[in-house]
């Protein structure tokens, strides 16, 4: 049971998504074709890729695509389209009349349901919309970017919501947020220039990322050799200065670093068989200086990643 798209040659996005039940983020820089995608499921799109949900075709490349109002999808795009002119209250009961709570408790919308949307914020927009899509009760949930404007931690409290209650079989989320989708999502579908890369767990995603400007994309900063053609990948975030052998791959290396920019900051290189890799970050080592890194989960893959912090 999966929502398929494929896309044949002559368009912008080019590949395939099989995703089964569960939830999905979709990322990638701006104007990669996050959006197009998502519109193209939700038939806003136009002709171009065959789309089915578990068998049951929505569209295919050469013939007339369902429509948006008969497939089961509740789509929020990045920007709410709410009806200007009805209170939060009436547009969400219109949606689904009846209903008994007009939204989760999670989405904080119970003191704005007599207003309108122009006296909400864009944060507060954003959640009435998604909580309008959660009163259509359909089988599948696209969210475009739809939490952008809402603040860090209320934004924390939806994602982790949704990945514990689920309340669509299928929900697909785009976001810019790297540790959003490393941390919600069942896995991550990465797309570069139009170019549609398999769906990967989190996990697998950072153990092989595909090509180096996706390594890059998920931060690593530079690689070591590591014989037969193949290399090792440094995350800072993935990388403990010193030698620690049950924690992970530990790697020879003479380490130091310097102070950063920022009170909390330090640069650190770590040089090791003529090869050197610099990063900033925060300076979470109680060390300055060492001759060992250790690698949580070392990526190993078969192409090199160029430092592109270097200092003396």
């Amino acid at each position: 049971m999966s929502l398929r798209a494929h896309f044949g040659p002559g368009g912008f996005l080019q590949g395939e998504v099989d995703w089964p039940r569960g939830v999905h983020a979709l990322m990638g820089p701006s104007g990669s074709g996050k959006t197009t995608l998502l519109r193209h499921l939700a038939g806003l799109g136009g002709p171009g890729p065959a789309v089915t949900l578990d068998g049951s075709r929505w569209q295919a490349i050469a013939s007339k695509p369902l429509p948006p109002y008969r497939r089961p999808v509740a789509y929020v795009p990045q920007h709410p389209s709410l009806v200007p002119f009805k209170t939060i209250a009436s547009q969400i009961a219109w949606i689904q009349p009846g209903k008994s709570s007009l939204a989760p408790p999670v989405l904080d919308v119970s003191a704005l349901l007599s207003r309108f949307p122009k006296e909400l914020s864009g944060g507060q927009q954003q959640q009435v919309a998604l909580a309008r899509a959660l009163a259509a009760d359909q089988t599948v949930l696209l969210l475009d970017e739809s939490l952008s404007q809402v603040d860090q931690n209320q934004r924390r409290r939806i994602m982790q919501w949704l990945g514990r209650a689920r309340p669509a079989p299928w929900i697909v989320f785009s976001t810019h947020q790297l540790s959003e989708a490393l941390q919600f999502s069942d896995t991550v579908t990465v797309i570069q220039e139009g170019k549609i890369f398999a769906a990967k767990t989190p996990d697998l995603l950072l153990q092989s990322p595909d090509n180096p400007a996706m390594a890059r994309f998920l931060g690593y900063c530079g690689s070591f050799p590591a014989g037969d053609g193949r290399h090792i990948l440094i995350h800072p975030a993935r990388t403990l200065i010193g030698a620690y052998p049950g924690l992970g791959l530990v790697l020879e290396a003479d380490v130091h670093s310097l102070p950063g920019p920022g009170p909390l900051e330090r640069r650190w290189s770590v040089k090791r068989q003529g090869n050197t890799v610099s990063w900033q970050g925060v300076a979470a080592s109680p060390v300055d200086r060492a001759r060992a890194i250790t690698l949580i989960a070392a990526a190993t893959v078969p192409y090199s990643l160029d430092s592109q912090e270097e200092w003396p």
